[in-house]
């Protein structure tokens, strides 16, 4: 079965609806975004700027 955007939304409506004192989402999920923003090990799509932090240290 796949995340489709009426199941995410029932999902969510469920789990605030519960009686549970905390909640934990991630904002890709509840913002449909296909694709996850802070993941470790993609360094290599966001190029390095080409500065030196000390310079004649």
């Amino acid at each position: 079965m796949s995340m489709t955007p009426t199941l995410n939304r029932g999902l969510q409506r469920y789990i605030a609806d519960s009686n549970s004192a905390l909640l934990g989402l991630q904002p890709e999920d509840w913002l449909d975004m296909a694709e996850p923003v802070n993941i470790p090990g993609t360094s290599y799509q966001y190029k390095k700027l080409a500065t030196q932090a000390f310079r004649n240290a």
